[in-house]
């Protein structure tokens, strides 16, 4: 930024106020972008949401109108055969005539034999009659005016399964399904839903498995003469049937761009499938992307569902090899007919709003770009004008006014150079003086000290005699006592002599007193034992005597190699009493010249104090003499860089001028070695020099 001469910055400044608004402006439309695409997800998916929705309910609609004609048409085709049954004649059962039927279970298949009697209308019976193209009385009128199938069933046991004795129903083979029976109780051990209604006097309407098929019935109570219920009237649809136009229509259902309308029973079979591509199939097993059982789990959340509820289920699935995308399900349980109506849609088909509003939003950003580029251009060349003309008359006095500052700077940093060494040689001679003076008086110091050493040295020297006199005079007392204790000595060996002579007497005697006592035989037996042992003891106080008189001995050998030793020893301490009186003179000698040196030295130590005092004084005022020029230097080189700042500021380039580079050329050739005498020592700069950095003070402390 710095670089950058005045010119340049107008014309930045220029292009940031600019860009600035237009910047924020388009992050405000970014923004904005960003919330009506935002809104936008949020809409369409809520009007996707409503769409499926009302899809779901209109289907349910058309069920619920196509089961209630069923139920009009099934409620109309009962009357009808009622009529045609009571127009025939009365029912009644002929006990004496017995027909033999294998009745066989419609839902396990399982067969019986059983003996039942004939059913008579009118008189008439109703016969075993299997074949279609063989009328049957009643059933085929009844389809021929109104509904495709009816059944007259006959009740079987007290339990209440009814056998179809006439019917038009067929089974698979193409027969009338004669012989077969709705068992009272469903083969999970549940009553059955028609025989319990009909057995209980009322009518069963609704969807009911019929053979092998499911339809929509109307089942009613055939009564004989006696109230009781014989059999069963049955009028019904098959499903299918009914179905058919319907599934026509739901197929041509679309939702969004892809989605579908779809309908499954309980059993996870498909009704109704996309294009009808898989109707009949049973997908009840199949996974998701993320491997759930998601068929499983609509079935079970339909199921859930109250009455005229519509529910919701999400998913994921691959499409178009892609990954995979969450697909919508809107839910429906048509209970009547055990459809469960799904309405499915990729949520991605809903966002093609939001696509739209996204690149709207992209070419409006482009626009927006585009026509900022030309504010901004038309902007640079306008701010480029003026700036020309601004800052031209500027630059030509921030030149003039440089290359006068460079002048004033030169003198004063040559008048800053003189003083600096001034300052420096009176620095150099004053540490020189202290550090004379500092060597004197630690002279005078150390000798202080060797004469306060002498005269201690002097005065133990004075202890030490009278020290080695008293010893003397010990050594010869100690002889004294020595030479005492050895004539003792001698004395006490003459005694052992003649105790150990006596010892021997005794000895003798009492070896004879024994031969005595011997001679004297018994008489002279207590005798003998009182000689012998005085003999012992006699013994024992010669061995005594002999080990007494050898010790005695042994002590006098060295009583008199002490008292030789202890002479000697005297003999030695007299020597060393002289030689210490004679260390004792040269010492006080020593101490006396100590002192006078001592003296001699304060003297000149005292000397170089003074001239020390006037060299300290010579330096400080020097040192305010450059300090005086070195802030001169410095407030005019502040000067200069204030205009060098200008100077930058209105060209970009800071030119230091020529004077100060000539300036300091010169004073880099005078500083190699060789080019003067004495060599320079700059101070450090921007600090002020001052004395007490260079000069310490001199106080008696620092002694």
């Amino acid at each position: 930024m710095k670089a950058l001469n005045l010119n340049s910055k107008f014309i930045l400044f220029a292009l940031l106020i600019s860009v600035i608004p237009l910047g924020f402006s388009l992050f405000l439309s970014i923004m904005n972008n960003q919330k009506m695409s935002s809104l936008s997800v949020e809409e369409s998916m809520k009007l996707g949401d409503a769409d499926m929705t009302h899809i779901v309910e209109n289907v349910n609609s058309m069920c619920l109108a196509q089961n209630g004609l069923a139920q009009e048409v099934i409620s109309n085709a009962l009357k009808t055969s009622r009529n045609i049954l009571e127009s025939t004649g009365k029912v009644t059962l002929s006990m004496d005539e017995k027909v033999t039927w294998n009745a066989v279970n419609q839902f396990t298949k399982t067969s019986t034999s059983i003996d039942l009697p004939k059913m008579l209308v009118g008189g008439q019976w109703l016969k075993k009659n299997q074949d279609m193209n063989s009328p049957s009385i009643i059933v085929d009128k009844t389809r021929d005016l109104s509904v495709e199938t009816c059944t007259i069933f006959q009740r079987m046991n007290e339990k209440g399964d009814m056998l179809r004795v006439c019917t038009n129903v067929q089974k698979l083979d193409g027969k009338r399904a004669i012989g077969t029976f709705i068992p009272a109780v469903n083969p999970n051990g549940s009553p059955n839903a028609v025989v319990s209604t009909v057995l209980k006097g009322n009518t069963f309407k609704g969807r009911a498995f019929v053979v092998n098929a499911w339809y929509m019935t109307a089942y009613e109570p055939i009564y004989d003469d006696s109230n009781n219920v014989v059999g069963i009237l049955y009028v019904g649809i098959k499903q299918k049937t009914l179905e058919k136009s319907l599934v026509d229509e739901i197929v041509k259902i679309k939702v969004g761009q892809t989605g579908h309308v779809y309908v499954l029973n309980s059993k996870g079979e498909y009704i109704v499938s996309k294009n009808n591509e898989q109707n009949g199939q049973n997908i009840l097993d199949t996974k998701d992307g993320a491997g759930n059982f998601f068929i499983q789990d609509i079935i079970e959340k339909a199921h859930g569902l109250d009455a005229g509820n519509t529910g919701s289920h999400k998913y994921f699935l691959n499409r178009n090899e892609k990954l995979p995308q969450t697909k919508i399900v809107k839910i429906k349980y048509f209970k009547d007919w055990d459809w469960i109506i799904g309405v499915e849609a990729y949520e991605e088909d809903f966002l093609v709003v939001k696509d739209k509003i996204i690149k709207l939003g992209r070419h409006s950003n482009y626009l927006f770009v585009i026509a900022s580029a030309i504010i901004l251009a038309a902007v640079m060349l306008a701010s480029f004008f003026f700036a020309r003309r601004i800052t031209k008359p500027i630059m030509l006095t921030t030149e003039g006014l440089y290359r006068g500052t460079d002048q004033t700077y030169l003198s004063s940093t040559q008048v800053s150079d003189s003083s600096q060494s001034l300052a420096e040689g009176s620095s150099r001679q004053a540490a020189s003086i202290e550090e004379t003076s500092a060597s004197m008086e630690e002279i005078s110091s150390m000798t202080k000290q060797n004469s306060a050493n002498a005269s201690q040295a002097d005065n133990l020297m004075m202890d030490a005699n009278k020290v080695i006199n008293t010893a003397t005079e010990s050594m010869e007392q100690v002889i004294a006592s020595m030479d005492d204790i050895s004539k003792a000595s001698e004395e006490t060996s003459k005694i052992i002599k003649t105790i150990d002579e006596i010892a021997f007497q005794t000895n003798l005697l009492a070896l004879n007193a024994a031969v005595e006592a011997a001679r004297a035989g018994e008489a002279g037996a207590g005798f003998a034992v009182v000689a012998d042992e005085v003999r012992n003891l006699a013994m024992r106080a010669a061995d005594a005597a002999k080990n007494t008189a050898e010790m005695i001995e042994g002590t006098v050998k060295k009583i008199n190699a002490g008292s030789m030793l202890v002479s000697a020893t005297n003999k030695a301490f007299s020597k060393v009493a002289e030689s210490s009186t004679k260390v004792g003179q040269l010492v006080s000698e020593i101490s006396k010249a100590s002192k006078e040196q001592s003296n001699g030295i304060e003297q000149v130590t005292s000397a170089f104090e003074d001239m020390d005092r006037v060299i300290q004084q010579n330096a400080v005022d020097t040192e305010e003499s450059a300090s005086a020029a070195e802030i001169m230097t410095t407030q005019t080189e502040q000067l200069r860089e204030h205009v060098g700042d200008l100077v930058l500021l209105v060209s970009g380039k800071k030119d230091q001028g020529t004077a100060l580079d000539n300036y300091r050329a010169i004073k880099t050739i005078s500083s190699r070695p060789g080019s003067s005498k004495r060599k320079k020592i700059l101070p450090r700069r921007p600090e002020k020099i001052r004395a007490v950095n260079y000069l310490p003070v001199d106080t008696d402390e620092d002694f």
